[in-house]
């Protein structure tokens, strides 16, 4: 249990060093590559974005290993092999995962804007993740899809719902302790206490996702349709579709619920 919560810290606190290293290495080969500066500073994500590909390879390799011998010493009991979400279910599932995912960001959010907006706290919160989030979107579009909906979605699901997962769920031995844990730390990973509500909330779904699965491309499917609903391109990121998205993700939420509910584990037959 010691050795899985260590590699838990380890996993945890590498993505910060990572990025901060590779992200700089690729702005000094773009730099000799022939980008300027000024490109470079008005498109900002493209370092990121190349650093988070590469960062996602690594914890790709890194999680196909520890998988690989974690099978071999210590199996973690799970969903039958015919009791498994795969295919056209598993993707309908997934979708209906992400749009719920929109409803319980809306609802978080819609709390934040009507009941705890006068705290101070929460407002200056509100007012870094919002700056944050306008940085990231400035420059090119195509560079903001890559670093927020596809090198974000990938990198991410391999560091939490893959490498924190595994490690968690071996050393406590318990898929809902994993589920939970991981959830929590993804929420704090993010930084900003009103991103981290809701992160931590799409954590949970995320989670849950991945155990009725045992395949990351699901996660990362939800992850990167939540992440898309939030930046759409320029054609489409109009009020009318922002609040259409926010309206069907709110109204899924019981049918989600209803899902988890009929997709859940029958408890396993007594000995007689």
């Amino acid at each position: 249990m010691v050795e899985m919560l260590l590699l838990t810290a380890l996993f945890y606190f590498s993505y910060t060093v990572l990025e901060a290293l590779t992200s700089q290495l690729w702005y000094e080969g773009l730099l000799r590559s022939g980008f300027t500066e000024e490109f470079l500073e008005q498109n900002g994500n493209i370092p990121y974005s190349l650093a988070s590909f590469a960062m996602a390879f690594l914890y790709y390799l890194i999680y196909r290993r520890l998988k690989k011998r974690g099978e071999q010493t210590q199996p973690v009991p799970n969903l039958e092999e015919h009791r498994r979400l795969h295919g056209w279910k598993a993707i309908g599932v997934s979708l209906v995962l992400a749009f719920g995912c929109i409803g319980l960001s809306t609802l978080w959010m819609t709390a934040v804007d009507r009941v705890f907006a006068e705290i101070p706290f929460v407002q200056n919160s509100l007012e870094t993740m919002e700056s944050a989030f306008t940085e990231m979107e400035e420059g090119s579009y195509l560079w903001s899809f890559l670093y927020i909906c596809a090198s974000g979605a990938l990198v991410e699901e391999l560091l939490f719902r893959g490498l924190i997962f595994h490690c968690l769920e071996r050393g406590f031995l318990s898929k809902g302790a994993a589920i939970v844990l991981s959830a929590l730390l993804f929420g704090i990973w993010h930084g900003i206490f009103v991103q981290s509500v809701y992160t931590c909330l799409i954590g949970l779904v995320l989670g849950y996702s991945y155990v009725k699965t045992r395949d990351l491309r699901y996660p990362i499917l939800i992850h990167f349709l939540n992440n898309f609903m939030g930046t759409l391109p320029p054609q489409l990121d109009t009020d009318a579709v922002f609040y259409g998205i926010e309206a069907v993700g709110v109204c899924i939420l019981p049918f989600m619920f209803l899902l988890m509910f009929f997709l859940r584990e029958s408890p396993k037959p007594r000995n007689s």
